[in-house]
């Protein structure tokens, strides 16, 4: 379908290349997507067939759900591709074999005429891990107080007195009269000192350990069960489902 109809003169004026590389300017300028035009370019160059109609807008909707009962889903496609480690189409990649084309349609399941058709089946499984949630703690504070102490202490404290008392007596040789004298006494006291001593009575230690604990979790896991009716009433048919 590149070589015939409306696409085909658009193609004729887009980027040199193989025909599929053509097909990616083609299809850009009539506005489908980078994205898009890559993964149809790669279908082509696998042996896909690539169809296009330019329709009248009131035919649109209509035209649109025919061709898109027998076509692929380009967003399935694009992600088995990618799962199968294609980024993007190579114009200088060969096209396919007819031996490659058909492996290629057997592996999406599909035939000429047909659309695969695909019902995923789903099972939950329960992974349980662990991660650490905040129970409190403990806070250790500690902080001055001053208490009244009173101690006693004995104290000494000198008084020196002068005491004139009259007397009548003749002078001794041993006194020396008629001389200057001076007597001189020193009074001396006692005052209280202070002095502090810090001393260490107790220690408080705060320590941490680590216990490890086994709990069950119990949870439900959901999965999907296929059954398959099969409808058809002709006589000597049977069918193996398959797993």
């Amino acid at each position: 379908m590149v070589a015939a109809g409306w696409l085909a003169a658009t193609a004729a004026g887009a980027l040199t290349g193989a025909a599929a590389g053509g097909l990616i300017g083609a299809l850009t300028q009539a506005g489908v997507s980078e994205e898009d035009a890559q993964v149809y370019a790669e279908g082509v160059r696998r042996g896909g067939t690539l169809v296009t109609a330019r329709v009248p807008d009131n035919d649109r909707a209509r035209l649109q759900a025919i061709l898109d009962r027998s076509g692929v889903d380009i967003g399935r496609r694009r992600e088995a591709y990618r799962q199968r480690g294609w980024n993007r189409f190579d114009e200088k990649s060969q096209p396919y074999t007819p031996d490659q084309v058909r492996r290629e349609r057997q592996q999406y399941g599909s035939s000429a005429g047909n659309r695969e058709g695909v019902l995923p089946v789903v099972e939950e499984e329960l992974r349980v891990g662990k991660r650490d949630v905040d129970q409190g703690g403990v806070r250790v504070k500690s902080h001055v107080v001053e208490t009244p102490v009173t101690e006693e202490v004995s104290l000494q404290q000198e008084r020196v007195s002068v005491e004139r008392r009259p007397v009548n007596r003749p002078l001794s040789a041993n006194e020396r009269a008629f001389q200057d004298r001076t007597i001189e006494v020193e009074q001396k006291g006692q005052e209280a000192v202070v002095s502090k001593e810090a001393r260490v009575k107790e220690e408080v230690v705060v320590n941490k350990d680590v216990r490890e604990r086994n709990q069950k979790v119990s949870d439900t896991v959901r999965r999907t069960e296929v059954e398959v009716e099969d409808e058809r009433t002709q006589r000597g048919t049977t069918t193996t489902p398959r797993r």
